[in-house]
């Protein structure tokens, strides 16, 4: 997957992340992330055409900058994913145990 961004000021306050090879799944968790960070004032995303592998993310922060509101963004979604994939395999792993202990 190949990442750009485009800072539109000296202050990196603003700027436009692209996504190649994602779509709404991550736009969506994206900004939602990202809004909920005190130093946000303003996200959003948006896939240009359902055709395009592309995904834009669009930040402006009111403290801080957007490249690092942006990355503590992604830090946390990988943290939560983590967590669920340990979850998952623990409760799959019982599930399995408790099938074997039935035959």
């Amino acid at each position: 997957y190949k990442r750009q961004m485009q800072m539109d000021d000296d202050t990196n306050k603003r700027g436009t992340f692209t996504f190649t090879g994602e779509d709404h799944t991550l736009g969506n968790l994206l900004r939602s992330t990202i809004i909920k960070n005190k130093k946000t004032e303003f996200c959003a995303y948006s896939v240009p055409h359902p055709s395009e592998n592309i995904m834009n993310v669009r930040v402006q922060a009111n403290d801080g900058t957007a490249i690092e509101i942006t990355k503590k963004a992604l830090e946390r979604i990988s943290k939560v994913c983590d967590v669920i994939s340990e979850k998952f395999t623990a409760e799959l792993a019982k599930y399995k145990n408790n099938l074997m202990q039935d035959v």
